[in-house]
């Protein structure tokens, strides 16, 4: 075993028992959702309330109005009490199961029949209306309890106290009502017919969804604990178990054809390292399938995406040098190393970019995706990010489109069958609307549409559309039309450019450019063309290109003999498929 193998093998069983701190990241997740839940407990819990307040209020207010019509159709006038001790009165309303409304006077004395005028004899409570007056018992009456004092020295409600003192209010938290029932409640006092006006609901009732939600709460609970303690167990097995292959594959990857130096990027399906083949020497990118994300369809996946792309031989889309799997099963290829950055952290540092370096940029994928096209390769993620823009042989602004693991071949059902039928795949904020409406008809106007987005991007420094879920983008790319660029940016933008852009965000795919050559024709009458060349580009680089090495690392991306190898990968000419 070579000494870089040796130190390779203690660095390889360190990032191993990392990978069994995933339990904290586990405890976190948990965490994170009982805190969600008990948000969204609260935030359901004030809505209740609001609606139980807004419900009572309205119960009293319509009470209210009525004993108010009541009093304006008696000629003359008629003293309230006799309005609403009239046989024609009718309750104006309650809710629910013990929902009641009460209309009482400056003795606290219950005016009308209320809900439950038929238990109060059972309940030892004076019958007849005029005599029952409103006391707190301190003990619920329907439970067959009675209170130690005579009715006169019981005290008011709380409602009834508040009420005959002209206080107007609600009470959601609870309080007895004149049957000792623990009620929420709102009442006012209506000093121009001389009564109140109270409308209520037992407490049970009036809280019952919220006990409800508060039990499906604490279900919540109990579930995520429990995975959470699963998948704390599985973190530990599976960081052991990692241990152990991987400390077995370390002795197998001593010799080989590729050197791994350092990591200098990860994606959504592996991790990509700087390499340098034993023979060769040149400095290449391997990128490796992530052994904790191996399933059947995503090394299907993986593997098609290295074979449609390794078709593809413009200057313009990466090149891929070879592929295959190392003893230890691992799926890999090895690709062009790039020096570069993509455009998404390239317009986040410099902001947006002037029309003539955009034209520049736009031709460029457009010569690369011509490409593909022509192949009946449908690139399907076009966006910021997999656009890179590098320095490379002497040249600079050297435009460079990667990551075609979405790619479909438009002549082979294989494609369908590896993304499943009607999957929705891409970037929301760069899909166009039939790739949200009807996946399966995607085709090269669909790669011109992103294309037109990713040009807006640079153009604005904002995508066309920016919701927040993907419903709100999906409504936004489906139904409006995007603001037309020079209304986003303070800098001017011709019409000539802002119409190309524009052109290609058409809502109908027949509307857009036919093709990626048609769209570069366009721009090729555009004012702004030959603004920017190989000369004002080595320039740019030469002025700021200091800054993006220091915070991409792009100079430790060119080959160097210091680098410090990882390890050396072994490849298992019997894995390769056919390109």
């Amino acid at each position: 075993m070579t000494r870089g193998g040796s130190r390779q093998t203690g660095n390889r069983a360190t990032l191993a028992g990392l990978h069994g701190l995933g339990w904290v990241a586990t405890v976190v997740a948990a965490l994170l959702v009982i805190a969600v839940g008990w948000w969204v407990y609260r935030a359901v819990t004030l809505s209740l309330r609001e609606r139980n307040e807004a419900a009572l209020l309205a119960l009293v207010d319509a009470e209210a109005e009525f004993l108010r019509c009541m009093s304006s159709g008696r000629p003359g006038g008629v003293p309230a009490v006799s309005i609403i001790s009239a046989s024609d009165h009718v309750p104006a309303g309650r809710t629910g199961e013990s929902g009641e409304v009460l209309v009482f006077d400056r003795q606290a004395r219950l005016l009308l029949p209320g809900r439950f005028t038929h238990e109060l004899a059972d309940l030892g409570l004076p019958v007849q209306t005029g005599f029952l007056d409103l006391r707190d018992p301190g003990v619920d009456l329907t439970t067959g309890k009675r209170p130690a004092l005579a009715r006169s020295s019981l005290p008011r409600t709380k409602m009834a106290g508040l009420a005959t003192e002209g206080r107007d209010g609600v009470d959601l938290d609870g309080y007895r009502s004149y049957r000792g029932v623990p009620v929420a409640g709102a009442w006012r006092w209506l000093s121009d017919l001389g009564v109140g006006v109270a409308a209520e609901i037992a407490i049970d009732e009036a809280e019952a969804p919220a006990r409800v939600l508060l039990r499906a709460y604490a279900v919540l609970i109990g579930l995520v604990l429990v995975a959470a303690g699963a998948g704390v167990v599985a973190q530990r097995r599976n960081a052991a178990l990692l241990r152990k292959i991987r400390e077995a594959e370390s002795e197998a990857r001593t010799l080989g054809q590729y050197t791994l130096v350092r990591q200098i990027g990860e994606g959504g399906m592996g991790e990509v390292y700087l390499a340098r083949h034993a023979m060769l020497r040149r400095p290449t990118a391997i990128k490796l399938l992530r052994p904790d994300r191996t399933s059947e369809q995503t090394i299907v996946r993986f593997e098609r995406e290295v074979q449609q792309t390794s078709r593809l031989q413009h200057p313009n889309t990466v090149q891929i040098y070879d592929f295959g799997r190392t003893p230890g099963g691992t799926f890999y290829f090895a690709m062009e190393c790039l020096v570069g950055v993509g455009l998404d952290k390239f317009v986040g540092e410099v902001g947006p970019l002037p029309e003539g370096r955009v034209i520049y940029i736009l031709k460029q994928v457009c010569a690369s995706l011509n490409e593909a096209h022509g192949l009946g390769l449908v690139h399907r993620d076009i966006k910021p990010e997999n656009i890179y823009l590098c320095r490379t042989g002497g040249a600079f602004d050297v435009v460079k489109v990667l990551d075609f693991g979405l790619v479909m071949d438009r002549g082979s059902n294989d494609a369908i069958k590896v993304s499943g039928a009607g999957a929705i795949l891409g970037t929301p904020q760069y899909m166009a609307p039939e790739a949200f409406l009807r996946p399966g008809s995607v085709d090269a106007r669909s790669d011109i549409y992103a294309l037109g987005a990713v040009g807006y991007f640079l153009l604005t420094g904002k995508p066309p559309f920016s919701g927040q879920t993907v419903v709100e983008l999906f409504n936004q790319q489906t139904k409006e039309k995007p603001r037309p660029p020079s209304e986003v940016t303070e800098k001017p933008i011709l019409p000539d450019l802002e119409h190309a852009i524009l052109a290609c965000l058409e809502k109908d795919p027949e509307r857009r450019p036919k093709s990626a050559n048609a769209f570069a024709r366009e721009l090729e009458w555009c004012r702004s063309l030959g603004e920017w060349n190989l000369d004002k580009a080595r320039y740019w680089w030469r002025e700021h290109g200091a800054e993006l090495d220091a915070k991409y690392g792009l100079a430790s991306k060119e080959w160097s003999r210091s680098g410090e190898e990882l390890e050396t990968m072994s490849i298992d000419p019997k894995g390769r498929g056919n390109a």
